[in-house]
């Protein structure tokens, strides 16, 4: 019980918008609630996907490569295993635009062409959010190309 209540604890800690401006606490407690809400609450697999996602933007933004995939790619198969195609497609994206940024253009590729499908299959190929990785794919083939 516990460690249920801390789960919920560290989960509305996390809804919190002010929790956005803390930095190295935020992701242990994002790596906590994903780990301990997997084992402790089996049944909510969305949020312990959405925790993963959220560790994964937040290790992005401070500039830890390897630890943001590593969370993305645990949210993105998470979200495939429920069959949330748009919420799979934009944690692709995320990992697209992450090799992007990191002139990584055969991952970026490999990941925008990966969300781009599934939000074109869950939500339409000529959606905003579909355009938008279609963009990122086409920035990533065109950087390929050139190196």
């Amino acid at each position: 019980e516990a460690a249920i209540r801390r789960v919920l604890r560290i989960q509305d800690l996390l809804s919190n918008d002010n929790a956005a401006n803390s930095t190295t606490p935020l992701a242990e407690l994002y790596h906590v609630n994903a780990e301990q809400s997997k084992l402790l609450l089996g049944t909510r697999k969305a949020d312990t996907a959405q925790a993963y996602n959220k560790l994964g933007i937040f290790w992005a933004k401070h500039e830890r490569r390897s630890r943001a995939l590593k969370a993305l790619r645990q949210a993105a198969l998470m979200y495939a295993e429920m069959d949330e195609k748009a919420n799979a497609g934009r944690v692709y994206g995320n990992i697209g635009r992450i090799n992007l940024d990191h002139e990584n253009f055969k991952g970026a590729v490999k990941y925008s062409k990966r969300a781009f499908d599934k939000l074109k299959r869950a939500i339409g190929a000529h959606h905003q959010e579909a355009v938008i990785f279609r963009r990122q794919l086409c920035h990533g083939l065109l950087a390929w190309s050139e190196n």
